[in-house]
């Protein structure tokens, strides 16, 4: 007949108290059975190994337990089992078990030092334990909230990648999803922790959010030149049917020297969106390569003055009127010039500028914003302002961006982001399914422009 919990917790205890260790031993054995998340009934058996004698096997049921503890974010039965663990002497252990014991040493020593407020020496102490011990998934988001402490943003993010793709890895969706989205909090133009929310939100099943980031990376892999990998992505977002990755593809396609394959894109999008800026401004593009400069006006004419694309079609026709009426023409560079600058879209600005200053428009009426540098970050434009963009967060978010059941109107389309901040990848101890390789893509990392 089965013995009830409280007879083997009563004998447990009377045989622990009379030293009789090896009964003792086989009681406990009898609960952690029953209950084997019951760690409390490890640490006890662990106790009664210690006072036998058999220091190995108390090692390993302290260490067990410390690590339950701390996984369970149970810090005040973590730093006992910790304290347990340290009275053991090293030399009664076995090679590999020793360096763990120091592992558990220099987390002491860690935990003193932020104890004490030492943030950089407690970040740097932590750091060595995971070179030890690079499953302490604890201590990635601790060391990344000390080097925030500090001010060093690149290294806090750098460290939140590596516990997001270690979730990722073990399927831990919804983690690796607050970890990213903590990075963009910091930085939120990084490209590449954009790619792996894409992947993630594709995942989890969150279409929406995933179609916003999917043609956020498109953006900027076309900003970038990566026409290949951006149509990789337009692609995916196109599959989920979003209706503004019509618009990617058809300048995609327009860059590539397509203008046959954009227009199809374009007409696909138009037939949905009448006024999308995006569409008409590729559709004007495409007349103009095949010398249809009248149906190029007619289509340029037909975007509002609020839309997010009348700096590009101002760019546009200024282009058309700089060799005969180069006064209208610098006129239309310079609003043009300003739009695209309070958008945010610092690259097209400076093409722009390059072309009015050709045509006399004084540098002092061309100012771009000044820039801050961080790092390897690329620049960080200190305007931001850009609306319609499609991102999480973003102005014209709204509205599911594009699903194929979206109600025509102006459209909110990409290809007019800043260049982008990265952060440095993951260091070396970071399996090998990294953040920019995720995504059926290959979100990988980039330099900026």
């Amino acid at each position: 007949m089965p013995e009830d919990k409280k007879t083997i917790v009563k004998m447990a205890h009377i045989y622990s108290q009379e030293g009789r260790w090896d009964r003792a031993i086989a009681e406990y054995k009898k609960l952690i059975a029953l209950e084997p998340e019951d760690f409390n009934s490890h640490s006890t058996l662990g106790d009664v190994y210690f006072k036998k004698g058999d220091l190995q096997s108390a090692f390993e049921t302290y260490l067990l337990c410390f690590d339950a503890y701390s996984r369970l974010g149970q810090a005040d039965k973590a730093a006992l089992a910790q304290s347990k663990l340290l009275k053991i002497d090293p030399m009664a252990l076995k090679e590999e078990d020793r360096r763990k014991l120091g592992m558990v040493r220099r987390l002491q020593e860690a935990d003193a030092l932020y104890e004490a407020g030492e943030w950089s020496k407690a970040a740097a102490g932590y750091d060595a334990v995971l070179r030890l011990d690079p499953d302490r998934f604890d201590l990635y988001i601790k060391v990344g909230d000390l080097l925030l402490k500090v001010g060093d943003r690149r290294g806090a993010c750098a460290r939140y990648k590596e516990i997001g793709n270690l979730y990722l890895n073990n399927r831990l969706v919804r983690k690796a999803l607050a970890v990213f989205q903590k990075v963009l909090e910091i930085f939120p133009d990084d490209f590449e922790t954009h790619a792996a929310l894409a992947d993630l939100h594709v995942k989890a099943g969150n279409e929406s959010e995933a179609k916003k980031e999917l043609l956020y990376v498109t953006e900027v892999l076309f900003l970038r030149g990566d026409l290949d990998r951006a149509a990789q992505f337009a692609q995916r977002a196109e599959q989920l049917k979003a209706i503004e990755s019509y618009n990617y593809l058809g300048h995609i396609e327009f860059k590539r020297g397509h203008p046959d394959q954009a227009r199809v894109w374009f007409d696909k999008l138009l037939k949905f969106k009448p006024s999308h800026g995006g569409a008409l401004w590729g559709m004007a593009q495409v007349h103009l390569a095949e010398g249809r400069q009248a149906d190029a006006l007619q289509a340029l004419a037909k975007v509002a003055k609020t839309d997010r694309y009348y700096g590009e079609v101002l760019a546009t026709r200024a282009d058309l009127d700089a060799a005969e009426r180069p006064d209208d023409a610098r006129a239309a560079y310079l609003e043009a010039f300003g739009l695209l600058r309070a958008r945010g879209a610092f690259a097209l600005a400076r093409e722009v500028r390059e072309k009015a200053l050709k045509l006399g428009v004084p540098a002092s009426d061309l100012s771009l914003p000044s820039v801050e540098a961080d790092g390897n970050y690329g620049e960080t434009p200190v305007t931001r302002a850009e609306p319609g963009l499609n991102r999480p967060g973003g102005a014209g978010s709204a509205g599911d961006q594009g699903s194929l059941e979206a109600s025509p109107g102006s459209g909110d389309g990409p290809l007019s982001k800043a260049e982008d901040e990265r952060i440095p990848a993951a260091e070396s101890r970071t399996p090998p399914d990294r953040i920019e390789n995720a995504g059926t893509a290959g979100a990988k990392s980039v330099s900026p422009d």
